[in-house]
C-alpha cells in the first residue's frame, strides 16, 4: 500500500533568504560600481577645471608680467618674456613659454636698450645716479632712469615719456621728489623703492665687444690733407695716443673704422684728446683732403651700412674730455640686431675673452669723486669753451663709475644710444643750456611688441595666446596698450 507524503513549506524560507541576499548582493555590488564611476568621474572633471582655471591664471599672469617690460617679447626673445606661475588651486606643472615674433618691437627691438642710464652699484648709498648743479640748471632725458640703489638730484631732470625705477626707497632716494619731471605725450611712472628686482629691463645686458679677440698691434699712424688731420688704425694701445712728427700739429684725429683697445699701465693712465677727434665713417667731409670737419652737424655716419668704431678700455687706461673747444664724436657700428656700442669698458664678459679688466682704482666703491684710488673712466672738467661730445651708440661700462662736469656744451652734444655702468656722477651747471636730451636709449620703437604665449600642462599645451604691447616711442615707456589678438584652448 503506497505511502501519502505530505508537502508543506519547511526549507522554503531559506531559499527565499538566499535568493533576496544573491539579488541584494547584486544590486549593491552594481551601485557600487556605479558610485565609483560616478566618483571618479567626478574627480577627473573636478581636477580638469583645476587646470583649466589654473592655466588661465598663469596665462594671465605672464600677459600682465610682460606688459611692462620693454626687452620683453622683442622679435625672437623668449627669455625676458619669460614668466614662472605660482601654484593655484594645487595645480603644479604648469609651464608658460613665449617668443617675440618676426618685427616685433620694430627696428628699435634688438639693437637698443630699454633704458638711457642703468646703474648697476649696489650696497651703498652713495654710488648710483648722482645730478648736481646750480642755478637753472636742468637736465633732459629721453629714455628710463633704472638704478639699483638711489637716484640723487639737486637740479629738475626732465624724464620724457619713460620711467624712473629705483630699488632703495630710502630717505636718500629723491626718486618720489617733484624734481623728477615726468614728461612727455605719454609721461611714464615712477617706480621708487621697486621690488621687482626681476625686471630685466635693470639686469646688466652682458655686451660683447666688437671683436672677440684682442686687437693686435695697430699699423702706425699717418698724416693725411697736407698733415692737417691725422689718421690712426685698429689695434691695441698700451700708450696714449700719439701723432707723427710731421703732423704733430694737425688739428683733427681721425680713427678709422674698428676696435681699438686702448689698455694703458696702471693703476691709471689718463689720455687727453686736445684736438679734433672722429672715429668711423667719415661724413661729411672727406680726411684725405678736408682741413677738419664740418662746424656743425654730424662728422661720422651712424646709418645701417657703414662700419663704425668701438673704444675698448682696460688696464688703467682714462680718457679725460679737456677745457677746449674741440670735438670728440665716435659713431659705433649700426645694425638692425644688435646693440651699438661706442665705448665698452671691460667687464666680466670681455676679460673671459682675453682684454684686460680694470685696475682697482676704477673698480673700488663708493666712487665720490677723482682720488688715488678712485677712478672714472670717463671724466670732464668744467668746460668753459663749449666742446662737442657727441657719441652715437652705447656707452657700455658696468664696472665702472663716471663722473663729468657739463657746462657750456655745445647744442649738438649728446649720449644717444644709453648707458650702462656701475654709477653716474654729472654736475650740470646754470651755464648748461641744452633743452635737448643729453641722455638717450637710442633708436626709437617704432612697431609694437607682439609675443605669443603658450601654457604647458607637464609638457602638453593647453592654453595658447598672441598679445601685442604698443610702447612709448623711446622704448622707456612700455605697456601703452595690451590688446589680445587671440586666446585659445589647445584639443
Amino acid at each position: 500500500m503506497s505511502r501519502i507524503h505530505c508537502r508543506d513549506d519547511e526549507g522554503v524560507s531559506l531559499i527565499l533568504a538566499l535568493v533576496v541576499m544573491s539579488v541584494v548582493g547584486i544590486v549593491i555590488a552594481s551601485l557600487l560600481t556605479f558610485g565609483a564611476s560616478a566618483f571618479t568621474f567626478s574627480t577627473t572633471a573636478q581636477s580638469q577645471r583645476s587646470i583649466v582655471y589654473s592655466a588661465d591664471s598663469a596665462l594671465q599672469g605672464a600677459i600682465a608680467n610682460s606688459r611692462y617690460v620693454s626687452l620683453a617679447g622683442i622679435a625672437n626673445d623668449s627669455t625676458n618674456c619669460a614668466y614662472t606661475p605660482p601654484v593655484v588651486n594645487g595645480v603644479s606643472g604648469l609651464t608658460v613659454s613665449c617668443l617675440g615674433q618676426t618685427g616685433s618691437g620694430g627696428s628699435g627691438g634688438n639693437n637698443a636698450l630699454p633704458n638711457a642710464i642703468l646703474t648697476l652699484a649696489t650696497g651703498t648709498q652713495s654710488e648710483g645716479m648722482t645730478f648736481t648743479g646750480g642755478g637753472s640748471a636742468d637736465l633732459y632725458v629721453q629714455g628710463q632712469l633704472y638704478s639699483h640703489t638711489l637716484i640723487s638730484n639737486g637740479i629738475t631732470v626732465h624724464v620724457s615719456n619713460s620711467d624712473v625705477v629705483t630699488w632703495d626707497g630710502t630717505a636718500a632716494d629723491n626718486c618720489s621728489g617733484s624734481g623728477i619731471s615726468m614728461e612727455g605725450t605719454s609721461p611714464g611712472q615712477k617706480h621708487c623703492g621697486d621690488p621687482n628686482h626681476n625686471n630685466p629691463d635693470g639686469k646688466d645686458p652682458l655686451l660683447s665687444p666688437a671683436s672677440s679677440t684682442v686687437p693686435g698691434t695697430p699699423s702706425a699712424a699717418q698724416c693725411l690733407s697736407k698733415n692737417n688731420v691725422v689718421e690712426f688704425f685698429p689695434g691695441k694701445y698700451t700708450a696714449v695716443p700719439a701723432a707723427p712728427a710731421a703732423c704733430s700739429a694737425a688739428g683733427t684725429w681721425w680713427f678709422s673704422p674698428g676696435t681699438y683697445f686702448f689698455d694703458f699701465a696702471g693703476p691709471k693712465t689718463t689720455w687727453t684728446p686736445t684736438t679734433d677727434l672722429v672715429a668711423g665713417t667719415p661724413r661729411n667731409w672727406d680726411p684725405t683732403k678736408d682741413k677738419s670737419p664740418p662746424a656743425s652737424g654730424d662728422a661720422c655716419d651712424y646709418s645701417v651700412g657703414n662700419t663704425g668704431a668701438q673704444f675698448v678700455f682696460g688696464g688703467g687706461s682714462q680718457l679725460s674730455f679737456p677745457n677746449s673747444s674741440t670735438r670728440f664724436e665716435i659713431c659705433a657700428t649700426l645694425t638692425a640686431s644688435a646693440i651699438p656700442i661706442a665705448i665698452y669698458g671691460v667687464g666680466t664678459t670681455a676679460q673671459a675673452l682675453g682684454y684686460d679688466g680694470p685696475t682697482s682704482c676704477f673698480t673700488n666703491a663708493p666712487y665720490t669723486g677723482e682720488d688715488s684710488t678712485h677712478c672714472a673712466l670717463l671724466t670732464m672738467a668744467n668746460n668753459s669753451n663749449k666742446p662737442d661730445l657727441v657719441l652715437h651708440g652705447t656707452v657700455y661700462a658696468p664696472k665702472y663709475a663716471l663722473n663729468f662736469n657739463f657746462h657750456n656744451l655745445n647744442s649738438e652734444s649728446g649720449f644717444d644710444g644709453g648707458m650702462v655702468v656701475r654709477a653716474l656722477r654729472a654736475d650740470i651747471s646754470s651755464s648748461f643750456k641744452l633743452t635737448t636730451p643729453l641722455f638717450a636709449t637710442g633708436t626709437s620703437r617704432d612697431a609694437a611688441r607682439d609675443v605669443v604665449f603658450t601654457v604647458r600642462y607637464n609638457g602638453t599645451p593647453v592654453l595658447v595666446s598672441e598679445v601685442q604691447y604698443t610702447d612709448a616711442t623711446t622704448g622707456g615707456n612700455p605697456g601703452l596698450t595690451e590688446k589680445i589678438v587671440s586666446w585659445s584652448a589647445t584639443p
